[in-house]
Formats: C-alpha cells, sequence, structure tokens
C-alpha cells in the first residue's frame, strides 16, 4: 500500500525496536520520515538527536519536516518501561520516567499539531502501554503515566476536533512489545507476565492505519495490540 505518498512524518524513539518499526512501515506507506534519534535509521529521510523535554529539540525536528513540505504525521513512539513496588520507587525515578513519559508527548503535541494545522491538518498517533488500562502492583508509577497519557490523548483530540484544518489523535495500546528500560527498573516487561510476545511491526501495523485517510473520521480512539491482555479476567 502507499497510503501515505507526499506526506511527512516526524517519528520518535529511532534507537529502538518499537520506533525503528514505525519508522520501517510509513517509510513502505510512502511517507518521508523525519526521525528521532542518535543515529541514522533505513527508511528515514533524516534523523534529528532529539530531547523529548526540551521545546528548541521539537522545534529543530518540526524544521526538518518543513524543509521537506510540513509535517503531516506525528508519532510518538519513544516509550520506556519502569517497573518498581510503589514504596521502593524514588521521587528522581518519578521525575525522570514522567520527563519522558508524559512531558514528552505532550510537549510534542503542542509543538507539532500547530505545524500540521498549518500544512492542511493530518494525525498524531500516541503508542502506551497497556498498563495505561489494566493496574499492575509492581509497575504504579509507570500505569499512572501510561493512564494520564491515554486521557490526554482523547482531551487532545477532542480539542483538535474544535479547529479547521483538522488533526486527527489517536492512540495504539500495546502489550508486551520490546521497549527499552528506563533508569531505575527492578523489572522487565516479560517479569510482569502482560501477555503474549508483541512484535513491533504489528504495533508498527495499527500505527499506520491511524496516521492515514482511512481514520479521518477516527479520533480519540484506541487500538489495542496486547494479545487481549487488557480485556482478560482480573489476576
Amino acid at each position: 500500500m502507499n497510503r501515505m505518498a507526499g506526506r511527512v512524518a516526524i517519528v520518535t524513539g529511532a534507537d529502538y525496536p518499537l520506533g525503528a518499526a514505525c519508522i520501517a512501515r510509513l517509510y513502505a506507506e510512502g511517507a518521508e520520515v523525519v526521525a528521532a534519534g542518535s543515529k541514522p535509521i533505513a527508511g528515514a529521510a533524516a534523523t534529528c538527536r532529539h530531547d523529548g523535554a526540551s521545546p528548541d529539540s521539537w522545534r529543530a525536528l518540526i524544521a526538518e519536516a518543513q524543509q521537506r513540505g510540513g509535517p503531516a504525521v506525528l508519532v510518538n513512539a519513544d516509550l520506556r518501561f519502569f517497573a518498581k513496588p510503589f514504596a521502593d520507587t524514588s521521587l528522581q525515578d518519578v521525575q525522570s520516567l514522567s520527563a519522558s513519559g508524559i512531558v514528552a508527548p505532550w510537549l510534542g503535541m503542542k509543538e507539532v499539531i500547530p505545524a500540521i494545522r498549518a500544512q492542511g491538518g493530518g494525525y498524531v498517533v500516541n503508542v502506551i502501554s497497556a498498563l495505561g488500562r489494566v493496574a499492575h502492583p509492581d509497575a504504579a508509577i509507570f500505569s499512572a503515566l501510561s493512564g494520564g497519557l491515554r486521557v490526554a490523548t482523547k482531551s487532545a483530540a477532542l480539542e483538535c476536533a474544535r479547529q479547521e484544518p483538522r488533526v486527527i489523535v489517536n492512540a495504539v495500546i500495546v502489550g508486551a512489545v520490546p521497549l527499552p528500560n528506563a533508569a531505575g527498573t527492578q523489572g522487565t516487561m516479560e517479569s510482569l507476565s502482560v501477555g503474549p510476545a508483541i512484535d513491533p511491526s504489528d504495533v508498527a501495523a495499527a500505527v499506520a492505519q491511524l496516521a492515514c485517510d482511512e481514520s479521518d473520521y477516527v479520533t480519540g480512539m484506541e487500538i489495542y495490540v496486547d494479545g487481549g491482555y487488557s480485556v482478560t479476567a482480573a489476576r
């Protein structure tokens, strides 16, 4: 398929399997991809070093995209895993995880949505852990931040629905996909038993579905790529 021909996409998390898979899929769909990462990656027209908590860093990504016609798609795929019992989690842990798990995607939407609207509208897709829907005793803060981003995504969708040109905002909710560990974690995705292993390419397929014309009237919604983990009975 070639559903994104002529469009420019900004994708974060390029250094890790999830972001790399999203870049590969959007490139295969015809997009010109500006990647946020530390090294060149297959499928990306340009790769920029990126600090998700820095407005200037986001503006540099936007400027790179504007050299190619302006961003039409933003994929926030820089997802870091964190597991630690509630009582053992430090304030520094919370602040560090908040910077990557809340500040970065919020700031990305804040900076990139106006740029998407300026070139005629487009799409935002946030990749969020299923632990933002299902609580786990060893991932309290990770669950809290993931759940907060779920609601923020819906709020952004409602806000954007009232403005023209339209920007469609959705989320892909993922289960046991390979993720980099945030500093200080005491567990892994596998140790939490959050469902079957998910290939990043399957997540990327859902991202592509929400970032093209076929989803023009789908906003504030979620696609779950978690093997049914979020709908299973209480554990």
